[in-house]
């Protein structure tokens, strides 16, 4: 809810809102909920705590969207919007980095504790194979951008039928992709207590699907908002910040999939 008053001026002034506090706790729960998990193999805080993160998530852009709807969003505004989206990527890219770092120091400079090799004798066993459930999930993930872009081109050309169809292309593809990841976890003989490889495996993907499991809730809203025709060509920026997510973790995921999958399992 915003101040229409500043509008006029080309500002944008929030009112009160209790949704960043409730962001801010669940996300120290989803984290004390993983810790948790990964030392007790207790797992009921931590997915609690993600449900309710996705619940806040979903309410949070709904009341923006609900603003857009009622006019309060000014150019100045969306501009904001764009520039915090570009933001908010690069900080993400950062992240993803650091894990790649350690990954990659880990293997050309391996320590004595992994006899001065990479990858230790014992992992040969555990490392994943790329060209089973990875390689699948990279096909999801190729395809879910394609649809995705269709869904995008068709918005741009008002065909709103065709964009919401192929956008529920991509959020069953996403959702597919997720169970996948699941599955694969499952089956795999490495985990979090796999030393270096364990932990540095399980905080990449894991942290991608993360992030897989939120783009595909922003998806699900901009479908929504399809289905209730307040999706215009000249106002889309919630659909425009959700494409570009997306693309965002499908190029993540080929890095993820040729540095820590292919590489990790050829060395």
């Amino acid at each position: 809810m915003v101040n229409k008053g500043f509008v006029s001026l080309g500002n944008h002034l929030v009112l009160e809102s209790s949704n960043p506090i409730k962001l801010s706790v669940t996300l120290v729960s989803v984290m004390v909920g993983f810790i948790i998990s990964c030392n007790y193999l207790i797992h009921s805080l931590f997915w609690c705590s993600v449900f309710t993160l996705s619940l806040i998530v979903v309410s949070w852009v709904w009341s923006a969207v609900e603003e857009s709807m009622g006019g309060s969003h000014s150019k100045l505004t969306l501009k904001g919007f764009r520039v915090g989206l570009v933001m908010f990527i690069l900080s993400e890219i950062w992240f993803f980095i650091g894990f790649f770092w350690a990954y990659f120091h880990i293997c050309w400079c391996p320590s004595e504790d992994l006899g001065g090799a990479w990858p230790p004798h014992e992992f040969g066993a555990t490392m994943p194979d790329p060209w089973s459930i990875p390689a699948l999930n990279t096909v999801l993930l190729l395809s879910s951008g394609g649809t995705v872009t269709l869904a995008h081109y068709y918005h741009y050309l008002g065909e709103f039928s065709k964009a919401q169809e192929f956008l529920l292309y991509t959020i069953f593809l996403g959702v597919v992709f997720f169970f996948c990841q699941v599955f694969e976890y499952q089956v795999l003989r490495t985990s979090m207590e796999s030393g270096y490889y364990g932990s540095i495996f399980y905080l990449l993907t894991g942290f991608h699907g993360f992030h897989v499991v939120l783009g595909t809730i922003m998806l699900i809203v901009c479908w929504f908002r399809f289905g209730n025709a307040n999706m215009t060509v000249a106002r889309h920026f919630g659909f425009e910040f959700s494409v570009w997510y997306w693309h965002f973790v499908d190029v993540v995921w080929v890095f993820v999939f040729f540095l820590l999958y292919y590489y990790g399992y050829v060395l």
